[in-house]
């Protein structure tokens, strides 16, 4: 795990430090990549789709956990042997170039989750919040772009009237998501960078936790006779607020995490991708070392 660790570091300080060193930006292309998708990171898109272009994205993760958390002592803790953690999730993506500026998108996700221990067995297995939005390109010139997203969520996973063995798939709650997502070209390097505010409304008496999170990727591309190929890594975090219910704050319901990640990629006659990222967990709930999730996703751009 430690090499690891030092591993993913090694990697962003790497990036980080070949772009500092790289004060052009490439003068060709205005977007200076040809990768159709960026990032395994799907909501950072800096870069828009053509007018009448179509570009599907299906990415499965699968969660494994060190430590869980307590509802008990209210932190996370190491699993015990005789409990099993199973989450898997999938998500389809379907992108619409409206024009070169505006694009439409429609995100489809599907939870399996399975918990087990002495005290019986909890599962999860439907689909989840299916999200729809549209992105704006602000700005693109040589080197750099910049655009803005936002993200209707509707509550469509189940969270209501469930049985005891059932685990939420969803919120329950709409949400209203405003995004700022950049790129930034260097020689040999891209940078993605983006944030965001989630605004949740309430469900069943309660006011759900907002969330907010950042991400800063390093990218870099390797163009040969058999496609393009590429390596990325980059840090990630987010803070789920707590939920309230008439005021007061509920125990146990915020969360927060800082991430980082590897990755990398394959893109075959700059139509066809495959991607995958190992992210870790390194720091979350006052807890170090918590989970990692292993991702896998194919895009594919129709025209």
């Amino acid at each position: 795990m430690r090499k690891i660790i030092l591993l993913i570091t090694g990697f962003i300080f790497l990036f980080a430090s070949v772009g500092r060193s790289q004060e052009d930006a490439v003068k060709t292309d205005p977007s200076g990549v040809s990768d159709i998708s960026l990032s395994i990171f799907n909501n950072v898109r800096p870069l828009m789709l053509k007018k009448g272009q179509v570009l599907i994205n299906f990415r499965s993760s699968f969660l494994n956990y060190y430590k869980i958390y307590s509802q008990q002592t209210g932190k996370p803790e190491k699993i015990p042997s005789v409990v099993v953690w199973n989450e898997s999730y999938f998500n389809g993506y379907v992108t619409y170039g409206l024009s070169d500026k505006w694009n439409l998108f429609l995100e489809l996700p599907f939870a399996n989750i399975h918990h087990y221990s002495p005290m019986g067995r909890v599962s999860g297995v439907c689909f989840g919040d299916i999200k729809a939005g549209v992105d704006y390109q602000l700005m693109k010139k040589a080197g750099d772009a910049l655009a803005a997203r936002v993200t209707l969520g509707f509550p469509t996973g189940t969270y209501k009237n469930l049985d005891a063995g059932q685990y939420p798939t969803g919120l329950g709650s709409f949400t209203f998501k405003a995004q700022l997502s950049g790129m930034h070209q260097f020689k040999k390097v891209q940078m993605l960078y983006s944030g965001y505010y989630d605004y949740r409304t309430n469900r069943q008496g309660i006011s759900t936790g907002d969330e907010t999170g950042l991400w800063l990727i390093f990218r870099k591309p390797f163009k040969t006779g058999f496609g393009l190929f590429g390596i990325e890594g980059g840090t990630t975090a987010y803070w789920n607020f707590a939920d309230k219910k008439d005021g007061a704050v509920l125990p146990n319901t915020a969360d927060y995490s800082v991430d980082l990640y590897v990755g990398g990629w394959f893109q075959y006659m700059k139509k066809f991708n495959i991607r995958f990222a190992v992210p870790y967990s390194i720091y979350q709930n006052n807890s170090w070392l918590t989970r990692y999730t292993v991702m896998i996703q194919f895009d594919y751009l129709l025209k």
